[in-house]
């Protein structure tokens, strides 16, 4: 009998960048019949209403009339849960590989739109599945099919088994995924002792956002569907209902904290943690110990994506038990593939092509196609080939066999024409040189004459035989008769050899020639070879010249010019006070840069640096080395420093407002504020005159001392403090991450450098703003070791308010209803969509700024009540962050998005 029932487990966290990670849900069945071999676990004499592991409370309660199958303190499934069945089936190295069908089923509106992943996602997923499981020796393949349900494509719990009603594919065969939107934000997977394992109401539902790229909750869950419980069963899933912690199944400190709750006694238990980290504090029972080590890792435990990264050796055999026992029909067959070594004849370019199949097959007669490595074709002698035999669903099996290769056919002699030589000078003879051949279909052919070339031969005919013996043997004989006759060749001379700067290549000389009897020989320049050296910049050039008397007797000469590079390359470094800053958060920045380089020879030397331009730094100090290549081993390096230091805008004040007091209102109901100029062109600026200093920290820690900073070089804006003093006004807060976050804590023991600068001057140099606006501030200056620092906090300008038609002040809280969703993606690249709600149909500006408050795109129009949303491409757009602002006649409201690209 098997009787199902639904648990649940869910991380929570939160965070502005990112949305909380794994939740994940196992729907378990129990069941006492066991597989032929496996030994029978004891069973509990009458039934029992108690906490099973915290896993079975819910299972207890609804059958408190069934029996269950026992090992020890914990309850069982079947027999693949005793120790002795589960570690019979850990793999080893002979293990066979076994392969299981997946079918994927995307879930999408009616009309085909709004799919819940890509087929990449797929493809992703199923590539980290597979690297998971590969320990194993298991392995899977899939298919995909998009389904058109808009029913379904955002549903709840409760839908779904009408769900995999509706869209199952043969589930008896292959493991169904379904990936949708599920509204609790949970994923399920089906045990394999679930009634419905193998049915339509079986498989594993996917949560979209645990689908995306990198994602590894697919690993979990197919975990539960072979067999795996949780690691923190017992401890996290412990109902309230028994505080007196003396049920024998608990998980807990000490001694037994690895031999209860998950069946694996290498798996120590896992509270509920998603740190990646041990868990703090102590365990409530017994003693009151601190936890014993835990394993947040291990796929099935708590860690989450991210954190997880093996299964335990136990695991593994109670998987393959598991799948022996209830799962095989998700498997599929792999072809076989059979070898033989052969032995072939070379053709004539010595080499030859050969199959060493011997009959490979598909057991399910499922098509195959064979491939050897090497391909073909072979050369002569013996070569180890490999013979894959992959099948129509893409698995594979291989084989090794030997082709050997042999040269049975004959060598070509080739002799020379027959010879007629002049005799040598008052002799009836001569010395006579030639040249003899021999062509084969494999190389390493010897020849020789007799008598050989550079006999003296008398004058008259001889004749001369010429024998070519190949490597294996094999022979063939020519002749040619040599005539001496009275004549001579001339004498060729080719100037040295040259070795050449590429940026210094000097003249090549002139050869010379002379002759027995011409006094001016013909000199020729037969061939000029260029051939490439290592690098662009280095070659070689040969030159092969030839001396003709008026007889016809030629002679020849070679030349060899080389061109090399020794030359290194001149980095030049930019000048750290030209860098461009720009900080994302508190404690992050992003640094721009540029590094340039010069050659003698190479236009375009290659400059690498251990950053790149545009990277994030984190507080503190840095130096940037970058090193210029030109190809041919030669280099030159530079460096250069900077420092980001914590900086803080009225310290203990957030989100540090600057009031400004507006002179002008625009026709849409919002300030704008022109602060720029003069006090004399702005009479507004008297005010700021008038309320003295601006209030600046940069704050020191144990890391960073304040006083190796000159004041004297500081600046915000371009404008100089007035004073400045150390005292410790303020701890950094460097766990904030927000682009605008500050911190509210007082002094933490540390020196601070806390200036003042002149409050007319600080608002002048900030140009148009608007009331809302948040500004970020760059201070810089020099470190005592010259190097520069950089430092950046926001302001957020605030305008006197004004009312509106009712009386009601206007701003963010105006309207209940109206509001400024946010961007979806963020980060984004290159296209987000950014969303906001209307309490009626009225007119909006929705404007995106850049980090230095320029507008980069304006929407606007008249909106309609309830949801709206604008998309915003931004492809043309450099990576940073961005602003955009909603703003109606009685609301206005900016957030952050950050595009990366």
């Amino acid at each position: 009998m098997r009787t199902n029932f639904e648990r649940a487990e869910k991380v929570a966290g939160t965070s502005p960048l990112w949305l909380p990670r794994l939740i994940a849900f196992v729907t378990l069945t129990l069941v006492v019949i066991l597989a032929p071999g496996i030994v029978q676990t004891q069973v509990v004499e009458e039934a029992e209403l108690k906490d099973f592991c915290g896993t079975y409370r819910e299972f207890a309660e609804k059958n408190p009339d069934k029996l269950l199958a026992r090992d020890g303190d914990c309850g069982t499934f079947g027999g693949c849960d005793v120790p002795a069945n589960r570690d019979a089936w850990i793999p080893d190295a002979n293990t066979p590989w076994q392969t299981f069908r997946v079918r994927f089923h995307i879930l999408r509106e009616d009309d085909g739109t709004n799919p819940a992943c890509t087929q990449a996602q797929v493809d992703d997923n199923m590539a980290t599945m597979n690297a998971a499981y590969a320990a194993l020796n298991i392995q899977f393949i899939h298919t995909t099919e998009f389904n058109d349900d808009s029913e379904y494509r955002s549903m709840s719990e409760a839908e779904k088994p009408a769900m995999k009603a509706a869209h199952a594919d043969d589930p008896a065969n292959q493991c169904n995924v379904y990936v949708t939107t599920v509204e609790s934000g949970f994923s399920w997977g089906t045990f394999p002792w679930d009634a419905d394992a193998l049915a339509a109401n079986g498989g594993i539902v996917m949560n979209a956002s645990h689908f995306g790229f990198g994602d590894d909750v697919l690993v979990h869950e197919m975990g539960h569907c072979l067999g795996l419980l949780h690691t923190q069963r017992g401890v996290s899933e412990s109902p309230d209902a028994f505080p007196d912690c003396d049920w024998g199944c608990y998980e807990h400190a000490g001694s037994n904290s690895d031999v209860t709750g998950d069946y694996c006694s290498d798996t120590p238990p896992t509270p509920t943690n998603n740190s990646c980290n041990e868990p703090a504090g102590n365990d409530p029972c017994p003693g009151d110990v601190p936890w014993a080590p835990t394993w947040p890792e291990n796929y099935m435990g708590y860690g989450g994506p991210g954190c997880w990264n093996a299964f335990s050796t136990q695991q593994m055999g109670r998987i393959h038990c598991w799948v022996d026992a209830e799962m095989t029909s998700w498997l599929v067959a792999t072809p076989i593939a059979q070898c033989q070594n052969v032995e072939v004849s070379a053709d004539g370019n010595c080499e030859a092509q050969a199959s060493v199949d011997d009959g490979s097959y598909h057991p399910g007669g499922v098509g195959i196609t064979l491939t050897q490595i090497p391909a073909g074709p072979y050369s002569l002698g013996v070569t180890n080939v490999t013979l894959v035999v992959t099948d129509d669903n893409g698995l594979a099996d291989s084989c090794e066999a030997t082709v050997t290769v042999i040269d049975d056919t004959d060598p070509v002699a080739q002799c020379p024409a027959d010879i007629t030589v002049g005799n040598d000078l008052d002799e009836c003879s001569a010395v006579v040189n030639f040249a003899i051949a021999a062509t084969d279909n494999c190389p390493g052919v010897a020849v020789a004459a007799v008598p050989p070339s550079g006999s003296t031969f008398g004058v008259g005919t001889t004749g001369v035989t010429v024998t070519a013996t190949d490597g294996s043997g094999n022979t063939d004989v020519c002749t040619f008769d040599v005539t001496v006759l009275d004549t001579q060749a001339p004498e060729i001379t080719c100037p040295p050899d040259y070795v050449f700067e590429c940026d210094n290549v000097g003249s090549f000389g002139t050869p010379t020639a002379t002759d027995n009897c011409d006094p001016n020989p013909t000199i020729t320049l037969l061939t000029r070879d260029s051939i490439p050296g290592d690098c662009p910049q280095e070659y070689q050039i040969v030159l092969t010249y030839q001396a003709e008397d008026d007889a016809g007797n030629t002679d020849q000469c070679v030349q060899t010019v080389s061109v090399q590079d020794t030359t290194p390359p001149v980095i030049t470094c930019p000048d750290p006070d030209s860098l461009d800053v720009i900080f994302i958060n508190p404690n992050q920045a992003q640094v721009f840069f540029e590094v340039t380089a010069t050659d003698n020879c190479d236009d375009d030397p290659d400059i690498t640096s251990d950053s790149l331009s545009g990277a994030i730094w984190e507080i503190g100090d840095h130096t940037v080395t970058a090193i210029a290549d030109d190809g041919c081993g030669n280099a030159d390096t530079c460096s250069f420093s900077f420092h980001l230091v914590y900086l803080d805008i009225k310290p203990n004040s957030c989100p540090n407002p600057l009031n400004v007091k507006p002179y002008t209102s625009d026709s849409k109901g919002g300030a704008e504020f022109a602060l720029g100029g003069s006090p004399e062109a702005n009479p507004s600026l008297d005010e700021y005159a008038a309320r003295g200093g601006f209030p600046v920290a940069i704050l020191g820690t144990d890391q960073f001392d304040v006083r190796d900073l000159e004041p004297e070089t500081i600046t915000i804006n371009g404008v100089s403090p007035i004073r400045w003093s150390y005292e410790d006004v303020a701890t950094p807060a460097f766990d904030v991450d927000e682009y605008c976050g500050c911190t509210e804590d007082r002094g933490d023991g540390f020196d601070d450098l806390t200036l003042r600068f002149d409050m007319a001057s600080i608002v002048a140099s900030l140009g148009v703003v608007a009331d809302g606006d948040v500004i970020q501030l760059i201070i810089t200056g020099d470190h005592i070791d010259h190097d520069p620092f950089f430092g950046g906090d926001c302001v957020l300008i605030r305008g006197k308010k004004t009312l509106a038609s009712d009386g009601q002040p206007e701003g963010d809280n105006a309207s209940a209803e109206t509001g400024l969703i946010g961007a979806n993606p963020n980060p984004f690249n290159p296209i987000t969509t950014l969303s906001f709600s209307l309490s009626s149909a009225t007119q909006y500006r929705l404007t995106v700024y850049n980090i230095a408050g320029q507008v980069v795109r304006s929407f606007g129009g008249t909106g309609q009540p309830g949801l709206n949303s604008v998309v915003w491409d931004a492809s043309h757009n450099a990576s940073g962050v961005y602003f955009y602002r909603l703003e109606t006649n009685n609301f206005s409201a900016s957030k952050k998005m950050i595009l990366m690209k």
